[in-house]
């Protein structure tokens, strides 16, 4: 395959940046903004393409070599390659880049950052290890440089062939009761979504006409999945099997940062999930109005914000 020599420009979000061939915008993995690299094209679209470093030209001085040797491999880290403090300007880059492309004037962006490793307390496993970038590969993984040490520390005792098979969610961290939770897959449940319409006359008898597809999937409340994580002094419970911030760290700063010098009678809380943050707008504000589809989500949030006159609406 032919090659080309092009100079990168900005990154991303996903953390791919981009170069122009010939005026066509290219996007290469694993590059850093500013430097000169040679690239081949592995996918070509209409409006696009997609390219792999061949060989670095003039690196960038912000390349620093990954503290993972499964870098590249797994599907987590995709910036490990560039130093910490650049990242973070990267991606104070990247979001003001969201405002001024849709015409939005915005003060000068603030980060709120944390630790660069060591800090993710939420972790997936699918078959004990790791998922490939861009495959369905399982990656086996026995440290992880963003984990915390909890987690690390079951990675490093618990071989792969002891690790539970399928998809399992771990959460760990000093500020999590129990300090380290995992939880193991669950039975698939078929859910039938067929309209009345597409059913056999004899389905058609079995179900009623009447039924009523499932519209939500929640995760009703399971003393096996609970966690606590204390945050901002707040003890905020959720299930590990639904979605909660990966880095407990850089929530509580951001919960505080944006809950600091405000207050009033009414504020709206979209994709609330367990009501991390409306726990703590409830303080401040007469009335909050949290917006989620996961019902299991809500039921921790009703305990999270117990004793707030809380009202359930669908």
């Amino acid at each position: 395959m032919a090659t080309n020599i092009i100079i990168t420009e900005k990154m991303t979000f996903g953390g791919n940046c981009i170069g122009k061939i010939e005026g066509k915008t290219v996007f290469v993995p694993y590059a850093i903004p500013g430097e000169k690299i040679e690239v081949e094209i592995v996918e070509s679209k209409k409006d696009y393409d997609n390219a792999c470093i061949v060989k670095i030209i003039e690196p960038s001085v912000h390349r620093v070599e990954p503290k993972c040797a499964l870098y590249g491999k797994c599907g987590g880290c995709n910036m490990m390659h560039i130093d910490s403090e650049y990242q973070v300007e990267l991606r104070r880059q990247m979001l003001e880049d969201v405002f001024l492309r849709n015409g939005i004037s915005i003060p000068e962006v603030k980060v709120v950052a944390g630790s660069p490793f060591g800090y993710r307390n939420r972790f997936q496993l699918h078959d004990g290890g790791l998922e490939g970038k861009g495959s369905n590969e399982i990656i086996p993984i026995d440290v992880c440089p963003v984990a915390v040490p909890e987690i690390n520390s079951y990675l490093t005792s618990t071989p792969m062939e002891r690790r539970p098979k399928g998809r399992c969610h771990i959460f760990a961290g000093k500020n999590v009761s129990p300090e380290f939770i995992i939880a193991e897959p669950e039975p698939e449940i078929q859910v039938d979504r067929r309209s009345y319409k597409e059913l056999t006359s004899k389905e058609k008898k079995k179900r009623g006409k009447h039924f009523i597809r499932p519209k939500f999937e929640g995760i009703a409340e399971n003393p096996e999945t609970r966690a606590e994580a204390v945050i901002g002094g707040k003890k905020i419970a959720f299930n590990v099997q639904g979605f909660f911030q990966s880095n407990l760290e850089v929530l509580e700063k951001a919960v505080m940062e944006i809950c600091r010098n405000i207050s009033g009678k009414r504020v709206l809380d979209m994709y609330s999930g367990a009501g991390t943050f409306s726990a703590f707008l409830s303080d401040r504000y007469e009335k909050v109005t949290m917006v989620e589809h996961n019902r299991g989500a809500m039921v921790f949030a009703e305990e999270n914000l117990s004793g707030k006159n809380m009202k359930a609406t669908e």
